[in-house]
């Protein structure tokens, strides 16, 4: 019988068949997509794709498409939602039962900060990598994922995988707007067992974006909600939409605006008041 231990490490290491969301990829079928892609980046709560651009093989700018979608959503999962798990990529050989098998990321062995995910092949795909690493930046460690598909051979989506890396952390930052603790703002709620509301981001880890690098100073943000407010009020309730644009107005992230604390009704009587201050408002 084999182990867990083995059987993760097996298929991890191993990943020869890793192609079975690329093969659905063919080649050349970006121009008609690009409003559908653009769509799904920006509607995936994971993701939280609005700026969202990959760098091809080939070198040049486009929207992601399902594919690079889907294997950015699964590499993030995997990164946030398995911690214990995740160590398995970085894992340059392993061998059982006489046999070894060698990890096909060869970013491994190059870059030091690199630490998984996955690779794949198939003839429709080509040579594909899911890269993962982790660099030590002036505020902080920020990880980033590549998706890389499409190339010719193991060594070609190896250096193009090194070149998106090294390109995302060199032109672009991330931003910390909001601690997931603190309000945004404090409002007023109306028919309420209290007078005011604490409204914030629902993240406890607060709120990140990327932009251009030298951008952030330039960051602008509006708040779009319900107004009145009236209670009752659930904790995590969404009222409205933090706005985040570049000082052109370009758009960044739309990020949910909600409650922090419940609100519960008002009195009989606290209620007929707020009713009719709001009827003379």
């Amino acid at each position: 019988p084999v182990d867990g231990d083995h059987r993760i490490l097996g298929e991890h290491v191993e990943r020869r068949c890793a192609g079975h969301a690329q093969a659905r990829r063919h080649v050349g079928r970006r121009g008609w997509q690009v409003e559908r892609r653009q769509r799904a980046a920006q509607d995936d709560p994971l993701l939280e794709l609005t700026q969202g651009r990959v760098v091809q093989a080939r070198g040049q700018f486009a929207l992601p498409d399902e594919d690079e979608i889907d294997e950015l959503r699964r590499g993030r999962l995997e990164v946030r939602e398995h911690p214990d798990f995740y160590a398995y990529y970085a894992i340059r050989q392993y061998t059982f039962n006489k046999i070894k098998q060698d990890n096909r990321n060869l970013l491994l062995g190059r870059d030091p900060t690199v630490d998984g995910m996955k690779t794949g092949f198939t003839e429709a795909a080509g040579y594909c990598l899911v890269a993962s690493a982790v660099r030590e930046l002036p505020n902080g460690k920020r990880r980033l994922l590549s998706v890389v598909m499409g190339t010719a051979s193991r060594e070609a989506r190896a250096a193009e995988s090194q070149k998106l890396l090294n390109w995302g952390y060199q032109a672009w930052d991330a931003v910390k707007l909001f601690e997931g603790a603190k309000p945004v703002a404090t409002v007023q709620v109306w028919k309420g067992s209290q007078a005011q509301v604490a409204l914030g981001v629902a993240d406890p880890a607060g709120v990140f974006v990327t932009v251009p690098k030298g951008d952030a100073a330039g960051l602008k943000t509006v708040l779009e909600r319900s107004d009145p407010l009236v209670a009752p009020l659930a904790q995590g309730q969404r009222v409205g939409t933090i706005k985040v644009t570049t000082a052109s107005g370009a758009p960044v992230a739309a990020i949910p605006l909600v409650v922090q604390h419940k609100v519960d009704l008002a009195g009989i009587f606290g209620r007929a008041w707020d009713a009719m201050r709001l009827w003379i408002r």
